[in-house]
């Protein structure tokens, strides 16, 4: 969240410079300015196509206007970083249930981001329900004691029934890139590891590579998507995260096995 709000802060600043010859950024009283009304201004951005900005300094009003589509733009590498993320921990054939909280469903185009690239559907919580459940969910905590990392929590409200909705993912792809060899993904498993077996679609990774087991990984193209799925005990990280079992892959994707590791990416090829 920080990063985010200081990567619009500066693209703030610098329309300000742009339009105006004022740089907040150049006094305290005025960088607070931008930190104080940098949430109002998230909150127009998701609902009108610009932005107007104004900051008074020493009874002269700067104003600036600023094209919502710019935030998306700014915060592009950070969303892509959630997606990624997000991906790597769904397995093949689950359809997520995003719940965001308040401050993140002001964050422009992130819900749509989320379900573009991840599926599922985004839910808006409301104020202050994230505190609210993570104090109903920790046990008290006692002074002096140290602090626990929750990665994961149990759900305990009702069901939620998501409708699949394949259409929404990224393009398919059709072939594994490997240096300069493409080779085709279809229904028959394609295998990744260090020993080739017989009676299976192969592609040797070489021998004796650290990190990579015999039978590391396998890709195919499963109801209308393309699926990885890990069988190591080393792991299948999907750009850069490490997948839960198994993974729909997207075109651009890259898929990375042992230690430093072997590379993959995931290209669609027009026929």
């Amino acid at each position: 969240m920080l990063h985010l709000y200081g990567i619009w802060l500066r693209m703030i600043a610098e329309a300000f410079v742009q339009q105006s010859r004022f740089d907040p950024l150049h006094t305290a009283e005025t960088e607070q300015v931008l930190q104080d009304h940098i949430l109002g201004w998230l909150a127009i951005a998701a609902t009108r196509d610009t932005v107007p900005v104004e900051i008074e300094y020493r009874g002269i009003a700067h104003k600036a206007e600023i094209e919502s589509l710019a935030f998306v733009s700014a915060a592009a590498p950070v969303y892509q970083a959630i997606v990624s993320n997000l991906r790597a921990l769904l397995r093949a054939g689950e359809t997520p249930a995003l719940q965001l909280s308040d401050r993140v469903g002001l964050m422009p185009g992130l819900a749509d981001t989320l379900t573009a690239r991840v599926g599922g559907e985004a839910f808006l919580l409301e104020p202050g329900a994230t505190a609210r459940g993570l104090a109903l969910r920790c046990p008290d905590g006692r002074p002096g004691s140290a602090v626990t990392l929750v990665r994961h929590l149990p759900w305990d409200q009702s069901r939620i029934d998501v409708e699949p909705d394949h259409g929404t993912s990224g393009a398919r792809p059709t072939h594994v890139l490997v240096g300069d060899r493409a080779t085709p993904v279809g229904e028959e498993a394609l295998v990744l590891g260090t020993h080739a077996a017989e009676d299976e679609r192969w592609l040797d990774l070489g021998p004796d590579l650290p990190g990579v087991s015999r039978r590391h990984c396998e890709i195919a193209a499963a109801n209308g998507q393309c699926v990885v799925t890990d069988h190591s005990r080393y792991g299948t990280f999907l750009n850069g995260h490490r997948i839960d079992g198994s993974a729909v892959l997207q075109a651009g994707d890259v898929i990375r096995v042992g230690t430093p590791g072997v590379e993959m990416r995931m290209i669609l090829v027009e026929r």
